[in-house]
């Protein structure tokens, strides 16, 4: 953050203390509220971050909340302790290391002095304050770009769309609603002030639809595309199924690779439990299968190959047992240039033209599932990812 525009903020406040209390005290916040009290419970947690003149503090501690009150300027936190006769945390708002600890965070008119560049950490500690289905509540002065004042303080303007972005870009957040309002200090009614407000709930989302895309579906079409090539050398054949090369391998690793990570997002997305337990892939499929068994019916059709083939990668993740494909990808992995006592082939021969289709088949089914499991969260309609190899047949219908 740049400290020199953030302590000439500070200063302002500590400066002119009794004025801004005096002009923000008495303003009408009762519609505010009640759209952010509709997602709290009796007694819930709540952090004013950015408490000013203890306004908000007293209002939600004399409707029974348990409220911290947190505040950058030593003077405001003065002036919340003689409102509300509870201490404040003085605090700037980089500094602070909560962690799941609140049922919700108050942000009014507050993160508002955050430089734009530094908003999404910042952004990200507010997620990281909240327990899981937390709320979040912020505001910001309506509008465009970053302005310093004569006064010295520095405000970081938004759009509706700008504060809907900058939510999509944050993992766990999910946009709950976001609106513009009326000015109601009691200095400004009437003289067209604009505000933009949001609130957001913290999910077990893991990753971001704009991460997943970006990183996982941008890479699977770019292995995809590969393959696709590779078919115009060895057609896509059951009879060419035993067909290895090192291509094959480079590809094999790299899907398997991929999938690993996205079993491991599946799975902190649907399990109540510590993953970090987990270690392999049979122990993180384990919950994700509990929750989704009919994962194991999911198939995939080629498209346009000289054999229609279809392809059920989850079907033998069954009672423990793990796939064939997937044992053969640690084997190719970590033994390769080893003979495989079983077949008496080396291991890299694994590396074939079933088992590659067979790990894309699995890497694009998860992709989809994951997908729809981050629209169903967010709210966002459902998609589904199209192939220009293979045709989703999800639980096998």
């Amino acid at each position: 953050m740049d400290d020199k525009n953030t302590n000439r903020t500070i200063e302002y406040y500590n400066k002119y203390a009794d004025r801004y209390s005096e002009v923000t005290r008495n303003a009408d916040m009762s519609d505010i509220y009640k759209r952010f009290e509709e997602h709290l419970k009796p007694g819930s947690r709540i952090l004013d971050l950015g408490c000013g003149s203890g306004r908000d503090s007293k209002y939600f501690l004399d409707k029974g909340y348990d409220v911290v009150s947190l505040d950058a300027s030593e003077a405001m936190c003065r002036k919340t302790q003689e409102l509300t006769g509870k201490e404040a945390v003085h605090m700037r708002i980089e500094n602070m290391n909560y962690e799941n600890e609140f049922d919700a965070v108050w942000a009014c008119a507050s993160m508002l002095h955050v430089d734009k560049g530094d908003m999404i950490k910042i952004f990200a500690k507010v997620m990281k304050a909240l327990k899981i289905d937390g709320v979040f509540y912020a505001s910001w002065k309506y509008g465009k770009g970053e302005q310093t004042r004569d006064d010295g303080r520095t405000f970081a303007n938004y759009t509706e769309t700008k504060v809907c972005d900058m939510v999509y870009s944050v993992s766990g957040a999910v946009l709950e609603d976001v609106w513009t309002s009326q000015d109601v200090r009691t200095d400004r009614i009437g003289q067209g002030h604009l505000w933009v407000n949001v609130l957001v709930k913290k999910t077990r989302v893991v990753i971001t639809e704009k991460e997943f895309l970006n990183i996982f579906w941008k890479q699977y079409q770019i292995i995809e595309k590969d393959v696709r090539i590779s078919s115009e050398y060895v057609d896509i054949h059951k009879s060419n199924f035993p067909t290895f090369s090192s291509r094959y391998i480079n590809m094999f690793l790299n899907i398997c690779s991929n999938i690993d990570s996205l079993i491991e997002i599946y799975c902190k997305m649907v399990e109540e439990d510590d993953y970090r337990k987990k270690y392999n892939i049979h122990d993180r499929l384990t919950p994700v299968l509990r929750k989704f068994p009919a994962i194991r019916l999911d198939a995939v059709r080629t498209i346009d190959t000289f054999e229609d083939i279809e392809l059920k990668p989850f079907s033998a993740f069954v009672d423990g047992r793990i796939a064939d494909w997937w044992n053969d990808y640690n084997l190719v992995k970590h033994v390769r240039s080893e003979k495989n006592e079983k077949t008496g082939k080396y291991n890299f021969q694994s590396a074939n033209q079933k088992n590659v289709l067979t790990a894309l088949a699995a890497y694009f089914i998860v992709c989809n599932r994951i997908y729809e499991e981050i629209c169903e969260i967010s709210a966002t309609p459902k998609k589904l990812l199209k192939s220009k190899l293979f045709l989703y047949v999800k639980n096998g219908e």
